[in-house]
């Protein structure tokens, strides 16, 4: 079940179509939303890729890495490497 205080989403404005889809279906538009935040959790925390799926409400670790590729064009742990490596280069 997704987490909607962790996503920011408030049932009360999915039920009164305040949220604004782009022309996405309801499944669709809450996806991009969970990846969204999962490229944030990625960027700022120290949570693991498993815990991040889950935190975002995907039941497991696979469905996540093919929807967050389908979304970034890129796999999580890609994703997550390429930035830890960008951190590397600037402190330098």
């Amino acid at each position: 079940m997704i987490n909607s205080v962790f996503l920011c989403i408030w049932p009360g404005d999915v039920n009164s179509g305040q949220i604004y889809f782009d022309n996405l279906s309801f499944g669709e538009s809450i996806r991009k939303l969970r990846i969204k935040k999962a490229t944030e959790l990625i960027k700022v925390s120290s949570y693991s890729l498993t815990e991040i799926a889950y935190l975002t409400g995907f039941s497991d670790q696979s469905h996540f890495t093919r929807i967050f590729k389908q979304h970034t064009a890129k796999s999580s742990s890609s994703y997550k490497k390429e930035l830890a490596k960008g951190k590397a280069n600037t402190k330098g």
